[in-house]
């Protein structure tokens, strides 16, 4: 296995009526629109979780839809130098990396 970068993005509720995929569009147009166009999403997972909401207090299921993407090979991140060289790094370029993209809906019972 050879090591890969990875990051958790923000993620965002559903809308009423909203499929778990048009969710992951409409974070692609707004919060994530630098991503648009060089994600490869290699699969999607299905998680919940039992708790108690932190407003009412009450038992509540969390449901949340989990993407796993990569970003496309063509992908050149953003290289920049810095002016003194001593006191700081230079950032490199990456060729790839996997991001996890998290959609949620929030339902009590």
């Amino acid at each position: 296995h050879q090591p890969h970068a990875s990051c958790l993005l923000p993620g965002g509720k559903r809308e009423r009526k909203e499929l778990t995929g048009d969710t992951m569009e409409r974070l692609l147009d707004t919060k994530l629109s630098f991503l648009k166009g060089i994600l490869d999403v290699e699969r999607t997972e299905s998680q919940v979780e039992f708790a108690r909401s932190l407003k009412y207090g009450l038992p509540t299921k969390y449901m949340r839809a989990v993407y796993f993407a990569t970003l496309q090979e063509n992908f050149q991140a953003l290289s920049c130098t810095v002016a003194d060289p001593f006191t700081a790094p230079v950032v490199n370029t990456l060729d790839s990396a996997t991001v996890s993209r998290r959609s949620s809906r929030r339902q009590s019972f």
